[in-house]
């Protein structure tokens, strides 16, 4: 790792290619072989090339530098070397080394310090596998378990031509076994993934088939893959298997967390004399690469993780003595498995999570976005009103009837077209209008088979626009029983058959026309049509009217029109057949007692004792529904708001009721920073309450500022107050307020708003609902109605007001420590 000194890497670098350390000596011969035994299971003895008696395979050369700690650790196991000083204390004492020779010692300390602290994972033993695979040595020792990596584990590895026609020579359960030995225990398992695992077998068995017309070879490729099995099962094969020096050597290195300690930066807080506390997780180069492909390509990933200006700027805050990473590179498959990646890894995990967060919200599109998108043109045709499912949905169908009938050439432009539909997904449809659309002549599209391709486009708008499901076949868009609603769109008939090419591509420019106005109304939050439904009703004009202003009255969604219409022409039908159906109007004319059904009776208890249902119109269309009749408008209560005081200074709003039988109350809001005021006290009749906060509103915005709810407490009532003017008023401004004026208790702060920016869902979500600045055009205060308050003659009735509101809270016990009412004066 780069991390480490050169004169590590250098020690490494002579020790995994059998090549003694500078400052090696030969073994101390006053050591005994016990000592030996022990100090060679605990990983201390470094291999060599072997001298004297020594053979090769055991332990030879030992580093001057090395041994004495090993030694040392044994006299005195129960020694913890928690730092250096301690550290260097032993050292002195057990071998009498120089402090100018502690370096490499102090690095020696570290590696046993890691496999004493730290766990290996699979990805640091992975990159220490790969590291040192790419020795010359071993490719020369094990060169047919070097070729094995090198083919199945992407490992580039020097080759040696030489050593190709000995591949075959080499014994297959000697190979097996060095895979084993190479992964450093019984089991594949904390060193190859179920992927790598599966990649090694098939590896193993091409390799193995090379001398498959040896009968005897054959026999022996069969066992050895027996014993494979068991390997990756974690069960010891049989017969003991060969390890190398080499092979050992790594093996150990598995064990250390090499990786870990590099990438945690305890090396220079070990040798500085500090405590180590914590490493990093590591993080799998592979496991970023397989979210990249869940999520598209690597420019699908750039677009929805923030694009290019945004990665950029998040990469310079990166530190690396490599050639820095741009955004353009950092989610290719090349760059995420080499080392330049290892200091971004982090950081590309954070990406990744926010282009995951961004793929599952629904993207929003900006105005230059819609106009684009509108034009006349193939991509224009199918922008906006279809989620990511139908997309994927309509793409397989395309490619699988275009297929069928156009040549090669033509069935890679569908493909092409397929793509750029999914790409809409990431990208913005301004930059993916283009061509496709516009530069297209007829002839041409016809000839691509594109004309069917815009023609299921077409039907893909007509099913979100309310038309019957179309009939699939060789022809572009079918409707046996006509468009139905949709046919409003074109001006035809509702309910006769309609074939695209006959009827509907025929007036296309009438009909982009509505697509335009359609999705301005319906996939970008706007109020949908309910007259785009009269026709399919059967009604007369003077019958709909008053079912459409019904309606708006109580802000039904399309869905819920459709079942109010639905319902009210059904009742229609009832009352038409009576005077046919002697049966019916018999039972019509004779009187009967009413008998209330369970639904009834259920919404009898819930609307029990004191409700808000005669001001709520959904209470009433649940009256209407569970009576199974059509309601008729609901009368609205006639308020009589009077006069109503408005006083606006500097720092503080009220407004305030002249106070009559019918009504009472006021409501104050206080500045909390230049364009933010707070709601303090407030105190109204029931159902009167929301006029006195319109006109607060209205006040702080002629200031320039807005209105929110009290920054650290909001009770029931006050929130079903601000839910009611984030979800039901249109003619209320609501702008995200920065966190600093978020409400002050945590418990108010929904947990979408948790955790960064770019996290945070939509200005249009429910969540910001406390967090919002409330704004509303000045009209209320300029009435007649509007007494200007600041007049000192109407300071004492204001000051009555609140004082009349405290007298309550006090009689209620509010009470101070001693007994006595608080005093409380109001400017």
């Amino acid at each position: 790792p780069a991390i480490l000194t050169d004169y590590w890497k250098k020690v490494y670098e002579r020790i995994f290619t059998g090549i003694e350390v500078p400052t090696a000596k030969p073994v101390n011969p006053n050591i005994d072989r016990g000592t030996l035994d022990i100090l060679e299971q605990e990983g201390s003895l470094v291999y060599g090339t072997g001298i004297g008696s020594i053979p090769r395979g055991a332990p030879g050369y030992i580093s001057s530098e090395i041994l004495p700690f090993r030694y040392a650790k044994q006299k005195q196991s129960k020694q913890r070397f928690t730092d250096l000083r301690n550290f260097r204390k032993i050292v002195a004492t057990a071998g009498g080394i120089e402090a100018s020779q502690l370096d490499g010692v102090s690095l020696e300390a570290l590696q046993k310090y890691a496999e004493r602290t730290l766990r290996s994972t699979p990805e640091s033993l992975m990159a220490i596998q790969q590291q040192y695979a790419k020795s010359s040595e071993f490719l020369k020792e094990e060169p047919l378990a070097a070729k094995l990596l090198q083919q199945e584990l992407g490992i580039d590895l020097p080759t040696d031509s030489s050593r190709e026609r000995d591949y075959k020579k080499i014994d297959v359960q000697t190979v097996l076994d060095r895979v084993k030995a190479f992964k450093g225990g019984s089991s594949f398992a904390g060193v190859l993934d179920d992927d790598q695992q599966s990649r090694v077998k098939i590896g193993l068995k091409k390799l193995l088939s090379q001398s498959q017309n040896d009968t005897q070879s054959s026999n022996k490729a069969k066992t050895a893959l027996q014993n494979f099995d068991s390997i990756m099962a974690g069960i010891r094969p049989e017969t003991d298997s060969h390890i190398t020096a080499f092979q050992w050597a790594m093996n150990q290195s598995f064990k250390r967390g090499l990786v870990e300690l590099a990438n945690g930066g305890l090396i220079q807080k070990f040798m500085a004399g500090g405590a180590a506390e914590s490493v990093q997780a590591n993080i799998s180069p592979e496991s970023l690469y397989a979210q990249i492909l869940a999520l598209g390509n690597p420019q699908d990933v750039r677009g929805l993780a923030g694009g290019s200006a945004f990665i950029d700027q998040r990469l310079q805050t990166v530190k690396t003595s490599d050639k820095p990473a741009t955004s353009k590179e950092i989610f290719k498959k090349n760059f995420l498995l080499s080392d330049r990646s290892r200091p971004y890894l982090s950081t590309i995990q954070e990406l990744l999570e926010i282009a995951n967060n961004n793929k599952k919200r629904p993207r929003i599109f900006t105005d230059a976005e819609k106009a684009n998108a509108t034009k006349v043109g193939l991509v224009g045709m199918f922008p906006f009103g279809v989620d990511e499912l139908l997309y994927e949905q309509l793409g397989d169908r395309i490619v699988a009837i275009q297929m069928k009938s156009l040549t090669q050439d033509k069935a890679s432009v569908v493909e092409q077209m397929r793509k750029d539909i999914d790409a809409a997904l990431g990208r913005t449809t301004a930059s993916l209008y283009g061509t496709q659309g516009q530069d297209l002549s007829a002839s041409t599209k016809e000839g691509l088979g594109l004309g069917n391709l815009e023609g299921y486009m077409i039907e893909a708008i007509l099913a979100k626009a309310g038309a019957n499901p179309g009939r699939l076949d060789d022809r572009s868009v079918d409707y046996a029983s006509g468009l139905g609603s949709a046919a409003s769109l074109f001006g035809i008939d509702p309910n006769i058959p309609t074939e695209v090419k006959r009827d509907v591509k025929g007036g296309l420019s009438k009909a982009r026309e509505n697509f335009k106005n359609y999705f301005a109304k319906l996939a970008f939050g706007g109020k949908v049509d309910y007259y785009s439904l009269e026709k399919s009703s059967g009604l007369k004009t003077s019958e709909f009217n008053p079912l459409v202003e019904y309606a708006r009255t109580n802000d039904f969604s399309i869905d819920e029109f459709k079942s109010y219409l639905k319902n009210f022409i059904e009742q229609k039908r009832k009352k038409a057949n009576l005077t046919l159906n002697p049966f019916e109007l018999l039972n019509a004319i004779t009187p009967q007692q009413p008998v209330a059904s369970e639904k009834q009776i259920a919404l009898a208890q819930m609307l029990k004792g004191e409700t808000d249902a005669k001001y709520d119109p959904k209470y009433d269309k649940a009256i209407k529904y569970v009576a199974g009749g059509v309601a008729e408008a609901p009368q609205k209560e006639n308020k009589q708001f009077g006069k109503i005081g408005l006083r606006s200074g500097e720092s503080e709003i009220t407004a305030t009721y002249f106070k009559n039988q019918n009504r009472e109350g006021f409501v104050t809001a206080k500045k909390l920073r230049n364009n933010i005021f707070t709601i303090g006290l407030s105190k109204a009749t029931k159902g009167y309450g929301p006029k006195l906060y319109d006109i607060v509103m209205e006040a702080a915005t002629a200031t320039g500022a807005m209105l929110t709810s009290d920054r650290n407490q909001v009770s029931d009532s006050a929130r079903a107050v601000w839910s009611y003017y984030f979800n039901k008023r249109s003619d209320v401004k609501k702008t995200p307020l920065n966190p600093e004026d978020w409400t002050k208790n945590q418990s108010f702060i929904d947990p979408k708003l948790y955790g960064k920016k770019e996290t945070w869902p939509p200005a249009t979500d429910p969540a910001w609902i406390l967090q919002s600045g409330y704004s509303k055009s000045p009209e209320l205060i300029h009435g007649s109605d509007i007494v200007n308050m600041n007049d000192p003659k109407y300071a004492d009735y204001i000051r009555q007001q609140q004082v009349g509101f405290m007298t309550a809270a006090v009689l209620a016990g509010d009470m101070r420590s001693d007994g006595g009412p608080y005093l409380w004066f109001v400017q």
